[in-house]
């Protein structure tokens, strides 16, 4: 048993590239630390491991069974509106004592679309010597 009450999964897109993931996994590292009572892990839909799947058997095997997963991408597309459900649907037959809540993408949630909008409007304000 982990003592992990929840499971939170960031969901990121995924790349070939090695070093694409080097953000999120720094965004998993500071949720992580702001947390002590939820496995925090990464997790991609393409081109990067681990994939969901492997993130909801690791903490299957920890006996969470209440799992949030949140979206990392900036608009809602082909993915959240196609791809996201089919995988929700998967994962809740494959594990059916496990219950999911998918969160809208962070670029639906005015919290993140404030402080982007804020931190562009600094960083021009710095880029122009104001």
């Amino acid at each position: 048993m982990s003592g992990y009450k929840n499971g939170l999964i960031l969901f990121a897109h995924g790349s070939p590239d090695p070093g694409w993931k080097t953000s999120i996994m720094a965004i998993e590292s500071r949720v992580r630390s702001l947390v002590d009572d939820s496995c925090v892990r990464a997790a991609f839909l393409k081109g990067t491991r681990p994939q969901i799947r492997e993130v909801v058997e690791g903490m299957v095997s920890q006996d969470i069974t209440n799992v949030i997963v949140v979206p990392m991408f900036l608009a809602a597309g082909k993915h959240s509106e196609k791809d996201f459900p089919e995988i929700a649907k998967t994962l809740e037959t494959e594990f059916p004592g496990v219950r999911f809540t998918w969160t809208d993408v962070l670029g639906k949630w005015e919290e993140i679309i404030d402080k982007i909008s804020r931190t562009l409007a600094d960083k021009l304000q710095s880029y122009q010597g104001g």
